[in-house]
């Protein structure tokens, strides 16, 4: 009887033990395919969130709610990627129709300068105006181009790339008394836009060098860090606080305390946009012991490239002019 009872016993946990297995098999199987969907609209708006506004999400799968939501998500993505194309559009439309009547105000604003005697003071704070709403509608104009255009990825060397603008603004340095120099590898490739970048870096480095003092120094670098290739150029400016570097990139912002020094506060953001369109990121943050340090990402392979692909990294150090 205790034989026979046992063996009954055993039975029926061996049937609740495969019964329960079955039961989470199955609710691990239901539980994948509801949550699949949601995976799938979160990595979707990631994307769109960092600038990928091309992401859609398939609503083949998945209970019929979250079909729906899909279906209400992608009508979105393409609601929004209308309207910021239509608001870069207008912003290029808008820059290119004022540019014309401007250039023909600074024009006539030229030849009344003729008829006045040198140094009026009227002529010259107009003249200085006008140039600069000039220079703000260029930097319109770039932004909006550089957010619609695609980007010619090729494979670029970045050091080569970083040693050439060194060199190109190592004039400017040395008007400016400070010191700039390019330390890193001789050689190191990555994927980028070469025109895009060349553009990005420039405006980063000449956004250093105006906020850098005489005798200070701007050091620009090269490094790899894993699949991405970085260049790193950090001054010896007054810096930024923690909620100056949270604002750092919008457009027209500039901190109130460099109001003095001329810019259109649109430098920074075309150079996101340009980055952003061949898969690049900027970055900024403190340098220490004072200054800004601002880092530039790009993709170190391509779709066609074996990772780790590229010449060796030989370490060189490039000229300084100016001081050190």
């Amino acid at each position: 009887m205790r034989s026979r009872t046992l063996h009954g016993w055993l039975v029926i946990g061996a049937g609740e033990g495969a019964a329960m297995l079955l039961a989470v098999g199955a609710a691990f199987r239901l539980t994948g395919w509801v949550l699949r969907p949601v995976r799938v609209l979160d990595t979707a708006t990631h994307d769109i969130a960092t600038g990928r506004m091309q992401s859609r999400v398939a609503a083949a799968s998945g209970p019929p709610e979250l079909r729906r939501l899909a279906r209400s998500f992608n009508e979105m993505a393409d609601n929004v990627e209308q309207v910021l194309e239509q608001q870069r559009a207008f912003v290029a439309d808008a820059s290119h129709q004022l540019r014309n009547p401007l250039s023909a105000l600074l024009l006539r604003i030229e030849l009344l300068a003729l008829e006045l005697p040198d140094g009026h003071e009227e002529i010259a704070s107009v003249r200085a105006e006008g140039k600069r709403l000039a220079s703000v509608l260029d930097d319109l104009l770039d932004l909006a181009l550089a957010e619609h255009s695609a980007a010619d990825l090729r494979l670029t060397d970045i050091a080569e790339l970083a040693t050439d603008r060194v060199d190109a603004w190592l004039l400017v340095a040395e008007r400016e008394e400070v010191g700039l120099a390019y330390t890193g590898p001789v050689a190191i490739t990555g994927w980028a836009d070469p025109v895009a970048l060349s553009s990005a870096l420039d405006a980063v480095v000449d956004n250093a060098l105006k906020f850098t003092p005489e005798g200070a120094h701007v050091e620009v670098s090269a490094r790899t860090d894993g699949d991405t290739v970085s260049i790193v150029v950090a001054d010896g400016g007054p810096g930024l606080t923690e909620d100056e570097l949270a604002r750092v990139g919008d457009r027209f912002w500039r901190s109130s305390r460099h109001q003095n020094i001329s810019g259109s506060g649109l430098g920074l953001s075309i150079t996101r946009a340009l980055l952003a369109a061949g898969g690049g990121t900027i970055h900024y943050a403190p340098n220490e012991p004072r200054g800004l340090r601002v880092t530039i990402t790009v993709p170190r392979t391509g779709p066609s490239e074996p990772e780790g692909a590229g010449p060796g990294e030989n370490v060189k150090t490039v000229r300084t002019r100016g001081r050190p």
